[in-house]
C-alpha cells in the first residue's frame, strides 16, 4: 500500500470534504486523515505538546466544530471507537 502524501491530505480541506455536517464514517476518515505521518508538535497555552506518528492532535471542542458535531457527539464517538479498539484515547488538561 502506498504511503500518503500531502498532496491526498488536500481533501481533508476542501469546501466539498467540509460543506456538510459528518457522518460517523466520514468522521472516522477524517481522523485517520488528521493523524501525524510523522512526529511534529503543536503548542497549547505556551506548552509545546509533541505529536508523535499515527497521533491526532485535536481536542474534542475542534473536532465538533470541523465535523458540526456537538462536543457530546464527539465523546461518545470517540468512547465508541476506543471501546471498538480503533483508537486510544490521550488526554490532557491543556483544552
Amino acid at each position: 500500500m502506498r504511503k500518503v502524501l500531502e498532496e491526498d491530505r488536500k481533501l481533508l480541506e476542501s469546501d466539498l470534504w467540509l460543506a456538510e455536517k459528518f457522518t460517523k464514517g466520514q468522521a472516522w476518515a477524517d481522523l485517520i486523515g488528521l493523524a501525524n505521518h510523522k512526529e511534529g508538535f503543536i503548542f497549547k497555552r505556551g506548552i509545546e505538546i509533541i505529536i508523535k506518528r499515527g497521533q491526532c492532535g485535536w481536542s474534542e471542542r475542534r473536532l465538533g466544530q470541523r465535523w458540526r458535531w456537538s462536543r457530546g457527539r464527539v465523546n461518545l464517538f470517540l468512547k465508541w471507537l476506543e471501546k471498538k479498539q480503533q483508537i486510544k484515547q490521550q488526554k490532557d488538561n491543556l483544552n
